[in-house]
C-alpha cells in the first residue's frame, strides 16, 4: 500500500537525475513566499521578523521587499503594514487542490502561510517507525497521462518537507480524503536517502487522479515551512525493466512496438552498441525447454535496432545476450543491416527482460518477434 521498495532503494540515483532534470526544466532556485513580510515562515508577520528586518538594515537580500536594492524605511512600511496573519494558500485544502498538467511537472511551492489538515499518516511514513507528522500542508491534483508509475519528490527545497499521495478506489474518480470515504493513502514519505526532503512512487493506470499533499515536517518545536519545489514525473509503462510489458508466454508471438516518447532515459546498458539510451523493456517467461530467438528482423521494423536479454533488472540481473545489426537478409534495413536478432537456450522456469533501443539514440518503429523452438 505505501511507497515501493524500488523507489526507496533507487533514491540516491534518482536524486541526480531529478536535479538535472530541474535544471533542465528552468525550475531552478527558490520561489518568492506570497507573504513576504514572513520572513521567519511561521505564517504571520510579526516581531521576530521584524528584528530580521532591522538586522539586514541597509543592504539587500529578501529583506528588500520594493527592490530598491536597500532595506530601508520603505520596507519597513510595507513590513509594518502586513502586519499580523499570512493569508492562507488558495490550495491550502484538498477540495481546492492547484491541478497539474503535463509530464515531468515541476512547482514551485511555499507552505508558510498554509494551516493543517486533519489527516495523520500512519507511523509507516516516517524511519524507524516514527510517526511522519506533518503540517502547513498545501494540496495539488494529477491524472496520469499513461500506465505505468508515478514519482513525485520534494528535491531542491529548502526545509524538512512530508509528502503523501492519495487516489480514489473507484476508477476515473479524483474525491478527497476525508471527504470521500473511497479516497485511499496510496504512499507517504518523511526522510528520503537519509535526507530531510521526501520521495515516493506509486504504480498507476492512465486516466487516474492523484491527490498530492506536502507540508512540514511537525515537531515540537513547531512545523517546519519555506519555499519548495514539487517534482512531479510519470513513468510510462515499457519504459523502465520493472515496468517491462508483459509478454503471454507462448511458443511463437509477434508486437509491434516503438522506443519513441521514452520517459525514463539512462545510460546504455548493452554491451553491444553505443547511445542505444532510448528503449522499450518486455518480460517473456519460456513456455518450455528450449531454444529462444528474439528478433526485430521484421520489414516494420524502421530504424537501427538494438537487442539486449537480461536474467533480471539491473543490479540484480545479468546480460546474457546481445546483438546490434544481425547479418542476415531478413535483418537488412535500406541495403545494410540494421536489425538485431539474438538465441539463448531456456528453460520452461525461466524469464527473461528483453531491452528494444536503437543505436547512436535512433527511434522509431519495431516489431518484437519471439520464437521458441521447443525441445521433445
Amino acid at each position: 500500500m505505501f511507497a515501493s521498495s524500488y523507489a526507496r532503494s533507487s533514491a540516491t540515483a534518482l536524486l541526480a537525475s531529478f536535479v538535472t532534470s530541474v535544471a533542465m526544466a528552468g525550475a531552478t532556485g527558490s520561489p518568492t513566499c506570497p507573504c513576504v513580510t514572513d520572513l521567519d515562515y511561521d505564517g504571520m508577520t510579526a516581531g521576530s521578523d521584524l528584528g530580521i528586518l532591522l538586522g539586514g538594515w541597509g543592504g539587500s537580500g529578501n529583506t528588500d521587499f520594493d527592490g530598491s536594492g536597500t532595506t530601508d524605511g520603505a520596507d519597513l512600511g510595507i513590513l509594518l503594514g502586513a502586519w499580523g496573519p499570512c493569508t492562507p494558500p488558495s490550495n491550502d485544502n484538498c477540495i481546492n487542490a492547484e491541478d497539474l498538467e503535463g509530464t515531468s511537472t515541476f512547482v514551485e511551492f511555499c507552505n508558510n502561510a498554509a494551516t493543517d489538515s486533519d489527516l495523520p499518516f500512519p507511523a509507516t511514513c516516517g524511519d524507524d517507525n516514527d510517526v511522519a507528522s506533518i503540517g502547513k500542508d498545501v494540496w495539488y491534483q494529477y491524472k496520469m497521462p499513461y500506465t505505468g508509475a508515478l514519482i513525485v519528490h520534494t528535491y531542491d527545497s529548502s526545509f524538512d518537507t512530508v509528502l503523501g499521495v492519495y487516489s480514489n478506489i473507484i476508477a476515473g474518480a479524483c474525491g478527497c480524503p476525508g471527504v470521500s470515504p473511497n479516497a485511499v493513502l496510496l504512499a507517504c514519505d518523511d526522510d528520503a536517502n537519509s535526507t530531510l526532503q521526501s520521495f515516493v512512487e506509486v504504480p498507476a493506470y492512465e486516466g487516474q487522479c492523484m491527490n498530492i499533499r506536502v507540508g512540514g515536517y511537525k515537531g515540537i518545536g513547531g512545523t517546519d515551512a519555506g519555499p519548495g519545489i514539487l517534482t512531479v514525473r510519470p513513468i510510462k509503462r515499457g519504459d523502465r525493466c520493472d515496468l517491462a510489458h508483459i509478454v503471454p508466454s507462448t511458443q511463437y508471438i509477434e508486437i509491434p512496438g516503438t522506443n519513441e516518447g521514452d520517459t525514463w532515459i539512462q545510460a546504455d546498458q548493452s554491451s553491444c552498441a553505443n547511445g542505444d539510451t532510448l528503449d522499450e523493456w518486455y518480460r517473456f517467461s519460456m513456455p518450455c525447454d528450449g531454444e529462444l530467438t528474439i528478433s526485430t528482423c521484421h520489414p516494420s521494423t524502421d530504424f537501427d535496432t538494438t537487442i539486449s536479454v537480461f536474467t533480471n533488472c539491473l543490479p540484480s540481473g545479468a546480460e546474457i545476450a546481445c546483438n546490434d545489426d544481425f547479418s542476415d537478409p531478413d535483418c537488412a534495413l535500406d541495403g545494410n543491416f540494421r536489425r538485431s536478432r539474438v538465441s539463448l537456450i531456456g528453460s520452461s522456469s525461466d524469464t527473461f527482460y528483453v531491452r528494444v533501443s536503437g543505436f547512436q539514440g535512433a527511434t522509431g518503429n519495431f516489431q518484437l518477434i519471439f520464437d521458441v523452438d521447443c525441445v521433445n
